[in-house]
């Protein structure tokens, strides 16, 4: 569980909310778009920081860790 999909359930939770929830689950399928970007951006950035001070070989772009890190089970 994403710490998005945390923040959701847990406010679902204590706020005692009712119904199906559908507004909620876009919400949170927002968010988790939102942190995809963002995410991926910060790779894009750190990568070309380091590539302009240290010899470094990348393997894997952003977007490949992203998935592996934030994978399904």
């Amino acid at each position: 569980m994403t710490s998005i999909e945390w923040l959701m359930k847990e406010l679902y939770t204590e706020m005692n909310l009712s119904g199906d929830g559908r507004v909620l689950d876009e919400i949170l399928e927002q968010a988790k778009e939102m942190h995809k970007r963002e995410t991926i951006k910060f790779g894009y950035d750190f990568f070309a920081s380091i590539e302009e001070s240290e010899e470094c070989i990348i393997t894997k772009l952003p977007e490949e860790l992203y998935k592996e890190t934030f994978k399904k089970d």
